[in-house]
C-alpha cells in the first residue's frame, strides 16, 4: 500500500500484510516493543521503512562476567595487602570472610545491585550480635566500615585501568548509620584501679594497655610493634609508615614510666615482636576483647573493695565499660587537663585532620604551614602524664 502526501505524491510504501491503519491506533497487532538501549534499533527502523517486516536480530546477551568473590580476591591481593597496614589487612580479611563472601561470593559482579548492598549493611548494623555483651546488638560501626571498604572496592573496579564494571552500584548510597563519637575516658580514680588491674593481668595484656595510656597511640601500632622500632638510647618508639594509619610514620617519645613497662616485659628470643601472644604471634581481636572484659571486671571489683573499706554499700560500685581505644582519649584528655598545649597533644596523637581526643581542633592552615614536630614538647607532655599517673598510683 502506497502512502500519499496531501498533494497526491507517493512518499512511502507499507506492506499490506502488516494490517496497519493510517489513522487511529497505529497497530491492530501491536509492534514488538524494543528496549531503549537496543543496539540494532536504527537498523530495525530502516528495515521497517523498507517494508522488510518485523524481523530483527535479538539483543545480544550480556555476559555475566567475573563473580564478586573472584574480583574481591584480586582486589585483596593487589590493593589491600600492598597498601594497607597490617591491622587494615586483618580487618579487611575478617570482613570479607564473615560478611561479604557468604552473601555474594558466587554472585556476578555486574548483577550486584544497590538494594542488595543496602540490605546487607542494614542487617549488619541492626541484627548482628556484638562480641562485647555490654554493647547493644548491631555493629553500626562495622557496617559503616564495610560501606567505606565497598566504596573503595567499587571505585577500583570502575577505574579506567581495570574497567571491570561501568558504574559503581554504591553510587548515591550514603553511609548507613551516623558516626557516633565516643566520649568515654577514665577519671583519676579509674586510672588508679586501671593501673592496679593491669599489674595483675600479666603479659601481654598488662603491658599493652599501660603503654597505650602512656603513649596515646592506637592499639595495633603498639600491639604489633617490633623490637627494632624501639631506640633504647634516645628512648624513642618509631611507628613506620607501613603500620601508621595516617601513612606518614610517627615518632613517639617514651617517658620514664613507659621505659619501665618495656623493661619489665618478658623477652622472647627469636621473636621480633615486643608483645607476642604466647611468645609467638601478635594478639588478635578476640583475645583483646576477652582481656578488656577481664580488666573491666577487675576494676569493678577493686572499686567495690575500696567502697567496703570506707564503710559504704558495695552495691554502689559501678564503672562504665570502656574500650582499649578509650585509653587514647584518656591520654589526650589527661594531658590537656594538667596543662599541656593542644598543639602538642595533637602531635602526640598523630591525627591527620587535627582533631584531638577531647573535642578541639587544630587550625587546618596551621597544620599546613607549621612543620615543626615539637619533639621536645611532646616528650615533656608525655613525661608530665607519666608523673601524674605515678602520683595517682602512689596515693
Amino acid at each position: 500500500m502506497d502512502v500519499l502526501s496531501k498533494d497526491g505524491r507517493v512518499i512511502g510504501h507499507i506492506p499490506a500484510d502488516q494490517n496497519l491503519r493510517l489513522f487511529g491506533p497505529p497497530l491492530i497487532q501491536p509492534m514488538p516493543a524494543l528496549p531503549a538501549d537496543y543496539p540494532h534499533r536504527a537498523e530495525w527502523v530502516r528495515a521497517f521503512l523498507r517494508g522488510d517486516g518485523f524481523s530483527y536480530p535479538e539483543p545480544a546477551t550480556v555476559a555475566d562476567g567475573p563473580t564478586f568473590g573472584e574480583v574481591a580476591d584480586r582486589y585483596f591481593r593487589e590493593v589491600v595487602e600492598v597498601r594497607c597496614t597490617r591491622q587494615g589487612v586483618i580487618s579487611a580479611k575478617c570482613v570479607l570472610n564473615a560478611h561479604l563472601y557468604p552473601a555474594w561470593a558466587d554472585v556476578p559482579l555486574r548483577q550486584l545491585k544497590r538494594r542488595d548492598i543496602k540490605r546487607l549493611l542494614i542487617d549488619i548494623g541492626t541484627k548482628r550480635k556484638h562480641k562485647n555483651p555490654n554493647l547493644p546488638d548491631g555493629c553500626r560501626g562495622q557496617a559503616n566500615w564495610i560501606h567505606m571498604f565497598l566504596r573503595r572496592f567499587f571505585n577500583w573496579c570502575t577505574d579506567e585501568d581495570e574497567n571491570i564494571i561501568d558504574v559503581s552500584p554504591l553510587f548515591g548510597l550514603r553511609q548507613p548509620f551516623p558516626d557516633g563519637e565516643r566520649e568515654r575516658f577514665l577519671s583519676d580514680d579509674e586510672l588508679r584501679w586501671f593501673w592496679q588491674a593491669t599489674g595483675e593481668e600479666g603479659h601481654p595484656f598488662g603491658a599493652i594497655p599501660r603503654l597505650l595510656l602512656l603513649t596515646g597511640q592506637r592499639r595495633g601500632e603498639i600491639a604489633n610493634a617490633l623490637k627494632t622500632q624501639v631506640d633504647w638510647k634516645t628512648r624513642m618508639l618509631t611507628i613506620p609508615i607501613r603500620a601508621d594509619k595516617e601513612r606518614r610514620g610517627h615518632l613517639v617519645p617514651l617517658s620514664d614510666l613507659a621505659m619501665q613497662v618495656l623493661d619489665e616485659a618478658p623477652q622472647h628470643p627469636g621473636c621480633p615482636l615486643l608483645f607476642p601472644f604466647h611468645g609467638r604471634s601478635p594478639s588478635n581481636s578476640s583475645t583483646f576483647v576477652l582481656a578488656n572484659r577481664r580488666l573491666n571486671a577487675r576494676m569493678v571489683a577493686l572499686c567495690r573493695a575500696e567502697i567496703v573499706r570506707d564503710g559504704g554499700d558495695p552495691n554502689e560500685a559501678h564503672i562504665e565499660p570502656w574500650l582499649f581505644h578509650d585509653l587514647r582519649r584518656t591520654c589526650a584528655t589527661t594531658m590537656a587537663r594538667i596543662g599541656q598545649d593542644v598543639t602538642v597533644v595533637d602531635k602526640v596523637l598523630n591525627h591527620a585532620n587535627g582533631k584531638t581526643g577531647f573535642g578541639r581542633t587544630v587550625n587546618a592552615v596551621t597544620r599546613i604551614y607549621v612543620r615543626h614536630e615539637f619533639l621536645d614538647e611532646r616528650r615533656a607532655a608525655l613525661q608530665a602524664l607519666a608523673d601524674h599517673i605515678k602520683m595517682l598510683v602512689s596515693v
